[in-house]
């Protein structure tokens, strides 16, 4: 994986408290309208915000450190044309301008 998350183009930063453990940087997750919380995407090919855990260099972290129960989550909410570097499903063939969706899993965007 490459140092950043975010590759080049605008995007918002947000933080959130974490309600599952395991979030990886560049996971696609989702914020609970209950908690305000965020979580991996859970629903294979549902809709989503393009919200994608972002590694907490401010606190010496990298993409390969995962995210604990109840800690701080750095997101990144990229606008249309930005790029990121989203973790996929192992042996994924994706092109450039090709649409994804979610796989539904701790560990997959597609």
């Amino acid at each position: 994986m490459a140092n950043r998350i975010h590759a080049k183009g605008p995007f918002e930063h947000e933080e959130y408290k974490a309600d599952h453990a395991g979030i990886v940087p560049g996971m696609l997750i989702e914020r609970l309208p209950t908690s305000g919380e965020v979580q991996p995407h859970d629903i294979v090919g549902g809709v989503a915000e393009a919200m994608f855990a972002e590694e907490d260099a401010l606190q010496g972290k990298t993409v390969d450190d995962t995210y604990a129960d109840d800690s701080i989550v750095m997101c990144i909410l990229p606008a249309k044309g930005a790029q990121v570097r989203a973790r996929i499903q192992d042996g994924q063939n994706i092109v450039i301008g090709e649409k994804l969706m979610s796989g539904g899993s701790a560990r997959v965007v597609r």
